[in-house]
């Protein structure tokens, strides 16, 4: 009771960290790091990026395909300021490999479509695969970076409902450690 939960579309993690600290978000769900020494969090999950390429790519056909194959390529991507965007960055620079960014979407939704039309490869986290875009296949990468997710919020809150949901997440997040 007295509790309102309100989903907002996709963000990334520099306005979820905004909106924290705004107080419009009491508690985000997002990817690290996170830059604010304001904002705690707790990591929920990672996940293995993977390759978004048109069905019509001679990408397509592959089972597994590395970062080399990514490399020179013209690539659509997130937003430069985007964690997964800057993990993408640094794991191609550790390959000494550098996609040409095209076109870059806040939305995977967005980003997916302009693959399918042929406008670049992309690396997505794996569970963007659940979004069914037709003409965008999916394929582990070797050497991708992970994402990872995080449940965040302002350090020193004192919100009961607040406190109560955090509490709940550690505890839940402990029970799935032990039974793994």
């Amino acid at each position: 009771p007295g509790i309102v939960l309100d989903v907002s579309g996709e963000h990334l993690t520099p306005s979820l960290v905004d909106g924290l600290l705004s107080h419009r978000f009491d508690v985000a769900i997002l990817r690290p790091p996170v830059a604010s020494p304001e904002i705690d969090y707790i990591r929920a999950a990672s996940e293995p990026l993977v390759a978004a390429v048109s069905a019509q790519s001679e990408l397509a056909d592959r089972d597994r395909l590395s970062l080399d194959d990514l490399a020179d390529r013209d690539f659509v991507g997130y937003p430069a300021n985007s964690a997964v965007a800057q993990s993408i960055t640094a794991a191609f620079h550790n390959h000494e490999a550098y996609p040409r960014v095209v076109q870059t979407a806040r939305e995977t939704s967005t980003l997916l479509s302009l693959v399918a039309a042929g406008f670049g490869v992309s690396l997505v986290p794996q569970s963007a695969t659940s979004l069914q875009i037709g003409g965008t296949v999916y394929i582990p990468v070797d050497g991708a970076p992970k994402a990872e997710l995080a449940v965040a919020w302002r350090r020193n809150e004192s919100t009961p409902a607040v406190l109560t949901f955090i509490s709940f997440i550690q505890n839940h997040l402990e029970e799935l450690k032990t039974h793994q």
